[in-house]
Order: structure tokens, then C-alpha cells, then sequence
């Protein structure tokens, strides 16, 4: 309120108490309001004659984003495809986009494609709200998994547990420990004889990993790394291939694992006892398939009398050699560019943990045989194998194996393939499975893309 006097404009401040107005000192006021003394001059410049701040400084509104921009958004982001992840559950509901990816980068794109269609595009906050409120989606590619166990026990109030389920989770710690306890003991046996193989299928790669803006929006081709780590010598082995040849049945693993223990045994010529460790996937490592294939590798390798097969507890993995190396894998590929299996072979041969090369062979389709057809003919639903967490086999008894069920419990054996006797009463040998047919695991669209991805690639890699 301005009044006339000595001075041409003189201000007075009042604030209201009880819906009248009291005279306050300019010092008084601004603490009130938390002010300013130049935001009050800005105030007073921009006021009418009612004491109203005028149209210019009126609060004006955000321009609004229509539903076909957001829609235009989500068609994007629905654009690139998702990367499988050999690490996630079955039970997940997130995806995993390529982990050369970011919502910057995408958004970046998002604006090139706006550009070249001369179209509006969002700020980068916008595409970040909707990336995160409508979709479940990640870059990374998940290490691990957080165990369903263990997991669901901590998230049960402690009045809601059950007898069983404290006897569940008690025989679940305990199983954990034992591993422990056992794979430290076999890390400490200082007999040559005896060998501890740790494996691991790895992550899929999808490749080509390109930074080349049309592969973000295409398919990729999964190429599979079965790794493995012999314990004395630290020496890492490595099988890869693509879904041109082979995918992640329970053949294929067991294909590439008899490749790499008859590699590690030829490093290793005077292994008599092998002593493999491995997750507890019943798909991949815990099922008749691969028993069938250790059982042959005996009868085709005399001089390795027995093999014991020892799982981890499921959701705690205890082969931190091999998790060590995928990590080194990754971090020694994050930043290469990897058009095809031919170059990550060449990449994976750079790599030297430890100081030490790493064995690579690229697995032909000729080396991936048909255990399956084999084992089923045998009597190893007998054994119950998703309950097992330790199985042997000998030469001695070469058409049994025995099982452990609890790591330091009794032991169990089971006759699971049949003796066959040859007209001279001779035992016959196990036949040898035949080569797994070839199958194209590649459906036309991703064929297609990964055509339309030629023509950034060398002449090595169109092969």
C-alpha cells in the first residue's frame, strides 16, 4: 500500500490476525514469508494498482504432454528387444534390456528418431518416469539371484512360522554350511591324484554387441559360455557356441562338460579322482542325462576311476572361482565391441586371470550328442535326483552310482543301468549316444535382423 508524504512512494506491511490487518515491519515481514529483500523488490515491480501480481507473473502452466506422445514413447521403449538371462528365475516378471544400454542412451535415440520425423519429442525426465512407472525392465544382466528360501522364511513374521518351516530352514542353513565346510576340505587335498573341477554356464551373450544405433532395436544371436576352473593349477576352460548349433538343453551342458574334462584330464594326466562341483540346476546339472555322460567319460577314459559330482546349496553358490571369473570375463569385455562368436572366441583368449591363458574352444555341432536317448532306456528314476546333493561313479561299479542325500549322512546306491553280456560272457561297454541332429534354434525374424546386422560386420564375422 503506497501513500504520499515526504517521500513519492512509501510501503507499510500488515499481516492478517483474526481476519485483520496488523502492521509489521518490513524486517518482520520477510522473515514470515521467508523472503527476500530483492525477491520483495521484484514483488513490488510487478504489482498492480489492487496489489496483485500482474499476468507476467502469474505462475503460467507447464505445457501439457499429450497421450499420443506418451504412447509414442512406450513404442519405443517396447522397440528394443529383451536380452535373456540364463541367471533369472523362472518366477521373475523383470526383463533385461541390452546392458550396453541406459535411458539416456535410449532416450538420445528416442530424440534422433523424433528429429528425422520431425515430431515433438519429451525431455529426458519424462522418458525416465515412464521407463520406470510403466515398465519392469533392467540393463544389467543379474549376477545371482537372491535365494527363494531363504527369502520367503525372513519375509514370514516370526508368529506365522510353523514348525516346518523352521525345520526347513534350519536343514537349509545347515546344507549351506556343510558345503562350505566340504569344498574347503576339497580345496585343501594335497593328493595329485585328485582334481576339483568347479563349472558354470555364464551369461548369454547377445551378440553383435555394436554401438551402432539400428542393432539397439534388433535381435540378437545367444552365444552360450560353459565355463570351468581346475582348482590346483587355477587354469580356466571355456566352451562356447551359439543357438545355430545347440541351446541349453541338458544335452548340450552335458556335452560341453565331458569336452572340457577331457581337456582338463590331458592338462592333468595324473588325475585318477575328479571332483566336480557345480550349482543345482536339475535341468542343466542335477538329472540323468549328465549322469549317463560322466559314466561313459569313465568307460572312455581308464585311467579316472571315479568322479563325485557335489552340488551347492540351491540359492547360495560356493564356487566363487568360477563366479570370480565371469566377472572378469565381463569386466575385460564391457567396453568391446563383439560382432560374432569368431570374436569373442579371440576376445576370451586375451583374457588372462590370474596371469594364466584361458582354454577356448568353439564347440562344433559334431560334439554335442544325444545322452538323453540313452538314459531313458536306464532305471535312474530311481534315484530321485532333485533331492540328491552328492553322486559317485566308479569304474569298479561302472552301472551304479551313489548318492548322498545329506552331506554328511549315509550314502545310497543304485543300480541304473542294466549289464549286457556278449556271447563270450564278456560285459558289453556303454553304447556311445549319437550325434544330436542339427537343429536351428534361430526363428526367421531373428534371422532377419541379424541379416540386416551384416553390413556393419567384418568379413571374419559374416561367416
Amino acid at each position: 500500500v503506497e501513500f504520499k508524504g515526504k517521500r513519492s512512494v512509501a510501503w507499510k506491511y500488515n499481516l492478517l490476525k483474526d481476519n485483520q490487518p496488523v502492521q509489521v515491519c518490513q524486517e518482520f515481514f520477510l522473515c514470515t514469508y521467508g523472503l527476500t529483500r530483492a525477491k520483495l523488490e521484484t514483488i513490488r515491480k510487478h504489482m498492480n494498482d489492487q496489489g496483485n501480481p500482474t499476468p507476467s507473473l502469474a505462475h503460467k502452466p507447464a505445457t501439457t504432454i499429450s497421450s499420443a506422445m506418451i504412447d509414442v514413447v512406450k513404442q519405443h521403449i517396447e522397440s528394443f528387444p529383451c536380452v535373456e538371462s540364463h541367471y533369472c528365475r523362472a518366477s521373475t516378471q523383470r526383463q533385461y534390456l541390452d546392458p550396453s544400454l541406459s535411458v539416456p542412451k535410449m532416450h538420445s535415440l528416442y530424440v534422433e528418431s523424433m528429429a528425422a520425423k520431425d515430431l515433438p519429442s519429451v525431455k529426458l525426465w519424462k522418458y525416465n518416469e515412464i521407463f520406470t512407472t510403466h515398465y519392469n525392465l533392467g540393463f544389467h544382466k543379474p549376477k545371482g539371484d537372491l535365494c527363494d528360501k531363504c527369502t520367503a522364511y525372513e519375509n514370514t513374521p516370526v508368529s506365522l512360522r510353523t514348525d516346518k518351516m523352521e525345520a526347513d530352514n534350519k536343514d537349509h542353513t545347515d546344507g549351506k554350511e556343510e558345503a562350505k565346510t566340504i569344498r574347503k576340505m576339497d580345496l585343501a587335498n594335497c593328493d595329485p591324484s585328485t582334481i576339483v573341477v568347479s563349472f558354470d554356464l555364464e551369461n548369454v551373450f547377445a551378440l553383435p554387441r555394436t554401438t551402432v544405433s539400428s542393432a539397439f532395436y534388433k535381435r540378437k544371436l545367444n552365444t552360450f559360455n560353459l565355463t570351468a576352473v581346475e582348482a590346483r593349477s587355477k587354469k580356466a576352460y571355456n566352451a562356447i557356441w551359439d543357438q545355430t548349433t545347440a541351446g541349453r538343453s541338458a544335452n548340450d551342458l552335458a556335452s560341453a562338460i565331458t569336452h572340457l574334462l577331457t581337456q582338463i584330464t590331458r592338462d592333468q594326466p595324473d588325475a585318477r579322482h575328479i571332483i566336480l562341483w557345480s550349482d543345482s540346476c536339475v535341468a542343466q546339472n542335477r538329472n540323468k542325462i549328465l549322469a549317463y555322460a560322466l559314466q561313459l567319460f569313465i568307460q572312455e577314459n581308464p585311467a579316472i576311476i571315479t568322479i563325485t559330482h557335489r552340488y551347492c546349496e540351491p540359492g547360495h553358490s560356493t564356487i566363487q572361482n568360477v563366479d570370480t571369473l565371469h566377472s572378469n570375463i565381463e569386466g575385460g569385455l564391457k567396453h568391446q565391441e563383439i560382432h560374432s562368436p569368431v570374436t569373442l572366441k579371440k576376445l576370451l583368449c586375451r583374457i588372462t586371470p590370474k596371469g594364466k591363458q584361458m582354454y577356448v574352444t568353439k564347440m562344433k555341432p559334431a560334439e554335442f550328442f544325444d545322452y538323453k536317448a540313452l538314459a531313458t532306456d536306464g532305471m535312474y528314476d530311481s534315484v530321485g535326483f532333485s533331492t540328491v546333493r552328492e553322486i559317485a561313479y566308479t569304474s569298479a561299479t561302472l552301472r551304479d552310482v551313489t548318492v548322498k542325500r545329506q552331506r554328511f549322512g549315509d550314502t545310497q546306491t543304485y543300480t541304473v543301468l542294466p549289464t549286457h553280456h556278449t556271447r563270450s560272457r564278456q560285459i558289453k561297454p556303454l553304447p556311445k549316444p549319437k550325434v544330436m541332429p542339427s537343429v536351428n534354434f534361430l526363428t526367421k525374424a531373428k534371422a532377419d535382423d541379424i541379416r540386416s546386422l551384416l553390413k556393419y560386420m567384418s568379413g571374419v564375422d559374416k561367416v
